[in-house]
């Protein structure tokens, strides 16, 4: 029987993930090109999400309430910056059905938001989207935007805020993805 959840320190569950979301953007990209009006990162993040992830999720016997759209996740501080505790990110993948950042944290007194930096519930996985489009963004800002995603995607990585990263580049032009 398939495991319901992702385990942090398995690395058989980002093996798994890895497949499914693959076969998600296998699956997406043709929807793409039949469908061209779909040219903003959030519009086709939403159609991955609903339309591939979710059913490959259920045909692996994972929750669909693991997967969450433009949700905030816990973020490292940076010496010299002010950032905030959470940033909201494309796509997440928590470790169990119902998890968001506040699982776990006592909401009650409230608390200044850095401390639930130490109690909030970290993700399996943070995806970041940069779309391609000729309407809406020069591909020179999508390379700054995407550097900008993988430098956050390690440097929170690297503090285990999660799991796992990935930064997907779409290029409906080309018919596919690209994972660094």
């Amino acid at each position: 029987m398939k495991n319901s959840v992702f385990q942090t320190d398995n690395h058989s569950s980002v093996e798994r993930l890895d497949k499914i979301i693959v076969e998600g953007l296998c699956q997406l990209h043709p929807s793409l090109a039949d469908h061209p009006w779909y040219i903003r990162e959030r519009d086709v993040v939403s159609l991955f999400a609903v339309n591939y992830l979710a059913p490959l999720f259920e045909n692996e016997r994972l929750h669909r309430t693991m997967i969450g759209v433009e949700v905030p996740v816990l973020q490292v501080e940076e010496e010299g910056e002010h950032r905030k505790f959470g940033a909201h990110k494309d796509l997440v993948v928590w470790c169990k059905p119902w998890d968001t950042l506040w699982r776990g944290c006592s909401l009650i007194p409230k608390k200044p938001y850095k401390d639930y930096r130490l109690e909030g519930t970290r993700p399996f996985a943070v995806l970041e989207w940069k779309n391609i489009s000729s309407i809406l963004r020069s591909v020179c800002t999508i390379d700054k935007d995407r550097a900008k995603s993988i430098k956050w995607l390690k440097a929170n990585l690297k503090e285990s805020m999660f799991t796992v990263g990935y930064c997907i580049l779409v290029d409906p032009e080309l018919g596919e993805a690209e994972l660094p």
